[in-house]
Parts: structure tokens; sequence; C-alpha cells
């Protein structure tokens, strides 16, 4: 409880404006614990934070995010939440974690729609394959639409970049990946192996990759 009002009052805070009405935890993913609160003007706002233990450098990672979101919203127009706030765990309401507020998307579905699970709850889900075909086309063109957006955005190097200026992008960061961090959190791979810099191209980054584990 005490937590819950921490972070609708965070989140009030940020938004700027309107009155509250009502927070409710959303269904969580795989990485990430997120919060919603409704406003009286229709409008409404989300915090986001990553799960304890699903990865390993939680203010790495939402660094990282904020990036990407901030990008792909100036240099294309796929649409993109707003971001509101965003901080490290010292910032964070009680002290939960790295976090970004961003603007609600309200929306009537989802990708669920699509598929259904397999035999067992362990079976990944699959396409559904009595999908209406000109629904799996309109899906298809949307994705491929998509990719064809994110494409060009392109840099020289491979890693995680950063606004330097307004507008302006550069890759100074090192690449995180998934991979990277289950290194640390389920082989138990020194932090110190993992590498610090950018790459020039794929073959440098899976040959090191592959030379941290060996």
């Amino acid at each position: 409880m005490v937590q819950d009002i921490a972070i609708g009052r965070f989140i009030v805070k940020h938004h700027g404006s309107g009155t509250s009405t009502l927070l409710s935890i959303l269904k969580a993913g795989s990485f990430h614990a997120q919060f919603r609160m409704e406003f009286e003007d229709g409008g409404s706002a989300v915090i986001r934070f990553p799960k304890a233990g699903a990865t390993m450098f939680p203010e790495e990672k939402i660094r990282n995010e904020v990036a990407v979101m901030k990008l792909v919203q100036e240099k294309s127009t796929e649409p993109i939440s707003f971001i509101l706030h965003w901080g490290s765990r010292e910032e964070s309401p009680l002290q939960i974690g790295p976090f970004i507020i961003m603007e609600y998307v309200k929306h009537h579905t989802d990708m669920g729609g699509t598929g259904h699970s397999g035999p067992s709850l362990q079976d990944p889900p699959n396409l559904d394959p009595n999908i209406d075909p000109a629904k799996l086309k309109t899906l298809y063109q949307q994705m491929a639409y998509i990719l064809l957006q994110l494409s060009r955005l392109q840099f020289p190097v491979i890693g995680a970049f950063e606004e330097t200026d307004d507008c302006t992008w550069e890759v100074t960061q090192r690449p995180l990946s998934m991979f990277m961090s289950d290194f640390i959190r389920i082989e138990s791979l020194p932090r110190a192996k993992l590498p610090e810099s950018t790459f020039q191209n794929s073959s440098n980054y899976f040959e090191k990759l592959c030379a941290v584990t060996s």
C-alpha cells in the first residue's frame, strides 16, 4: 500500500497536469513491472521498472531504452510513447529501481489474437493456423513497414547510442545484449570479462562474445 501511494504520487508529479483517478498494475512482461495512472481528462501515464534479477545491468538497460525510444521518435514515423521522465534507482520512489515514465498508448487489441498456446504451458505460442488470411496479410504489411523504418537508422559501429546534442545521435557505448546479461546471470561470468567498447562489424562482436566464454 505504501509502495502504491509512493508510485502514484511520483507519476502524478511528472505527468504535470490533470487530476489522478486510478492507479493499476499492468500485466507484467518478462523484464518489467508496470503501473498505470489514469487521469480525469482521459489521459494515462505508465511507469516501468526492470524486474529484479531479469537483467544484470538495469541502469544501463533503461538508459539505452530511452535513447532508442527518443531516436525512433525523432528519426522515423513510428508511433512511440512520449517519455515524460526517466531516471536512476536513487531518483525512483522508495528507490525501487531505474524507471521510465511515459504516456500510455490506448489500444484495443494486441498480437495475442494471432496465435494460440501449444499443447502444454511449457510450449511457446505459435501462429493460429485458422487465422483470416486478410488479417494476417495486414499484420505482415504493418510489421514490414516497421522493419523498413528501423532499417534506415544506420550507424557506423555496433553499440548503444546517446543523444550528444539536440537531435544528434552517436554510438558511444558498448552493445548491451540479453546474451551478455545472461552470461552474468546464468553462467556466473565475471562482469569484468564483458566488452566495454563498440565494434566495427558483427564478426568482431560475435568473436568477442565467444572469447569471453571460452
